[in-house]
């Protein structure tokens, strides 16, 4: 993933980053050294490894930071074609980048492409359905697995919107990523604890943990991401 509206960063060899600056790809590190902060590379990035998202932070040098997707909102806004970062809320020209992960619901037993639903079947209906709460006969509430079979795509989102103004005409433009993470069975409607996973003991005695979750396939992502396309 490169910098917004940059298709070829510069001519300038760029460099293998360090392992221990962590998600960086490549770097670039000018002779003025302006795109070290902190005394740390992390902010000379140039491309990011999987599962990290680019956020610029020196416009004009064509740098950034590597930022891991989590479900917390990442978001930075810096000025265009600036080599710093003391850009103001107000200012008429700005940069954002937000980053995310999100989990989604999809109703996968409801997918109209015939492949892509005896995919789904065959992977997730293995795993109970999504739990109800039931009263048994003597009155005590339980949660149990009910009929409901849906899955959750954990998805990364990456978005970045550069308005600019010139002369009297201001205007916007965004560009955005989605990628699929992995695709789990739903064990709950709501909360932390969403995925069916747990722990089982095998037949030596041996306690090892389990998940439905899986890889998410490259001929079904656009679909089990969907609705995060359409709402990020």
């Amino acid at each position: 993933m490169t910098l917004f509206l940059y298709l070829h960063l510069r001519n300038t060899p760029l460099h293998h980053a360090p392992p221990w600056v962590k998600g960086c790809s490549t770097i670039f590190i000018p002779q003025d050294r302006s795109t070290i902060c902190g005394g740390s590379m992390h902010c000379s990035c140039t491309s990011c490894k999987p599962g990290f998202a680019m956020v610029p932070l020196y416009h004009e040098q064509k740098t950034g930071l590597c930022m891991r997707y989590s479900s917390h909102v990442a978001m930075k806004c810096i000025r265009p074609n600036s080599r710093n970062q003391d850009n103001s809320p107000d200012d008429r020209d700005l940069l954002c980048t937000k980053a995310i992960q999100v989990q989604t619901e999809f109703w996968y037993r409801s997918i109209k492409h015939d492949r892509l639903r005896a995919f789904f079947k065959d992977k997730l209906d293995k795993y109970p359905g999504a739990l109800v709460k039931k009263t048994d006969g003597n009155g005590v509430e339980e949660w149990t697995p009910g009929d409901n079979h849906i899955g959750i795509a954990v998805c990364d989102i990456h978005k970045q919107t550069v308005c600019m103004t010139m002369g009297h005409t201001s205007f916007c433009r965004a560009k955005k990523q989605v990628f699929c993470l992995k695709v789990c069975k739903m064990k709950k409607w709501a909360g932390e604890d969403r995925i069916w996973m747990g722990k089982r003991t095998d037949s030596n005695g041996v306690e090892r943990h389990w998940t439905s979750c899986m890889p998410c396939p490259k001929f079904a992502g656009a679909i089990a991401c969907r609705s995060a396309v359409m709402t990020s």
